[in-house]
Parts: C-alpha cells; structure tokens; sequence
C-alpha cells in the first residue's frame, strides 16, 4: 500500500491537483486527503493508476516553469506599478507576492537570466530614458521619478547604463527615437 505523506507547512493544493492528470490519484482522494472523510474512497486508491506512469518528470519540470514563470509575471507587475518608490526591493517585492526574497531572487537568476537588482535598475534606466527623451523635467525630477534619491547616485548608474550621463542623453535623443541598447 502506497501513503502519501505531507507536511501541512508545504501544502500546495493545486499541486496537488495535479497529480489528477498525471494518473497519482483521484479528485476523490484529494477530497479525502483534505477533508479527512475517509467514506469518500479507501485509501488503496492512492496507488498510481497502472496505464499511466506514477510519476514524469517532465510534467513535473513543466508544472515547476509555469509556477515560476507565474511568480516572475506578478514580481513584473509589481515591478511595473511601484518602481519608483524609494524603498522597492526585492524584499518588499517578494514579500507582495508571498515568497521568500531568497527564492525570488533565484528564479529571476534562473528564468530572466539577470539579478533582481540589474533588472529593477533596467527597468528604472529604461523609463528615465523615456522621461528624459519625452519631456522637459529636470534631470533630477526624473531621477526622483524613477525611484533614485539621489541625483548623483541616479547620474552614476545611468551614465554606466547608456554610456552617457543623464544630460548628455537628453542632448542626444530630446524628441527622437532612443535606443535600446543598454551596457549592463
């Protein structure tokens, strides 16, 4: 007789749930399982089905990816609304999507191929650059727009970002196209 046996602090329901389709078990002892009613089926039915395999790695790697793609899509979207507010972080990010920053940390490594902190920096060069090219404020309101306290720090970065300081760039590119290319 097979058991299946987890621990509560690592439940993942949906995960679960998908061992449906990979033949493990029934939705009937996923109920039983959860709501402890063993009317419902006799545990024997927890052993893996003889057409299907007991378990694939494949689809177990592919649930892995879709489950971290799902955690990066919300850390973007984060990302995307809070970028220039001063104290966003990965902690403050992970925290949002209820994850540890240490694992954040890692499928942004693993899955965008860049840290947290390059992408975050990125994303904040990327916009100062349309500020900078689309509008007439000051370099340091666009510093303070796109989450850079201090001008001097946001002037270091950018000018190591687009090889040009934040003024020079704005000569260059005020009402044009800009480039993509960045040097990170």
């Amino acid at each position: 007789m097979k058991v299946l046996l987890v621990d509560e602090r690592f439940f993942d329901f949906n995960l679960l749930r998908n061992c449906v389709g990979d033949g493990i078990c029934s939705l009937l002892d996923i109920d039983m399982f959860v709501t402890g009613n063993e009317k419902s089926t006799p545990v024997q039915s927890l052993e893996p089905k003889p057409d299907k395999p007991a378990f694939s790695e494949a689809s177990f790697d592919v649930s892995r990816r879709n489950q971290q793609q799902m955690i990066l899509n919300q850390a973007k979207d984060y990302l995307d609304n809070h970028y220039m507010d001063f104290d966003c972080s990965l902690s403050s990010v992970a925290k949002s999507i209820h994850i540890s920053p240490s694992y954040l940390s890692l499928i942004f490594k693993k899955v965008v191929g860049i840290t947290f902190v390059n992408y975050l920096t990125l994303l904040r060069i990327n916009k100062a650059k349309q500020l900078l090219s689309s509008t007439d404020l000051m370099v340091y309101e666009v510093s303070t727009s796109v989450g850079y306290e201090n001008y001097s720090y946001f002037s270091t970065v950018f000018k190591k970002a687009t090889g040009l300081s934040p003024r020079e760039y704005r000569l260059n590119y005020h009402h044009k196209e800009e480039p993509c290319d960045l040097y990170f």
